[in-house]
This record gives C-alpha cells, structure tokens and sequence, in this order.
C-alpha cells in the first residue's frame, strides 16, 4: 500500500534563485537532501502552482517524479521536477508515493 503524504511548500525566488539546500523537516521530516528548484529564466516570469507526485524508493531516492496539476506560469514546471529528482528521503522497507505541492512566489 502506497503511503500519500500532502506536504506544503512554498519557496520564495531569492532562495529558488541560488539553488541553495533547505532545511528539509518543514517539508517532510523524512527529506534528508532537498534542494531548491531555481527560478526559470523566463520573461515577465510569474508565480505559479505544481502539484508533484513522487515515488521514492527503498534507499530514499526518487524513482519517479510526475506533475499532477499546474497553474500559473507552466515554466516553474521544469525546474521543480529537475529539484525533485535529486531529492533523498530516509531509507525505508517499502516504497512510498508522496504528493507535494509547490507555490512559487516570485518577488515576494
């Protein structure tokens, strides 16, 4: 049985921009490696929503990563599941399925 575990997100540009690593127990407390995505380079980028379901393996790497939902500017897209995939979770005895949804916020 796959565990389905919502956990809010919200990273605002400065820290997206830098690609720097987060403390990762507010947005699991099982995340041990969690690093940002970085702001796209788009023009008149805006903020925007993804929703990302996530299958995380026995050794706590992400196996898969897909968007279940996006809104806002579609160009966040990318760049989240690029972060998403580098993510590792403690080891575990079975797999697990994570929902996790994003709100970026540029310039806030």
């Amino acid at each position: 049985m796959k565990l389905i575990a919502i956990v809010a997100v919200l990273i605002a540009l400065t820290a997206c921009s830098k690609g720097q690593a987060v403390d990762c127990s507010p947005i699991d407390p099982h995340l041990v490696v969690c690093p940002n995505p970085k702001a796209p380079h788009v023009p008149d980028l805006t903020s925007g929503k993804v929703v990302v379901v996530l299958t995380i393996r026995l050794d706590g790497s992400v196996s898969d990563a897909k968007i279940l939902s996006s809104s806002g500017n579609s160009a966040w897209e990318e760049p989240i599941l690029s972060a998403v995939q580098r993510w590792r979770y403690e080891q575990s005895d079975h797999v697990v399925s994570k929902t996790v949804p994003f709100d970026m916020q540029y310039g806030k």
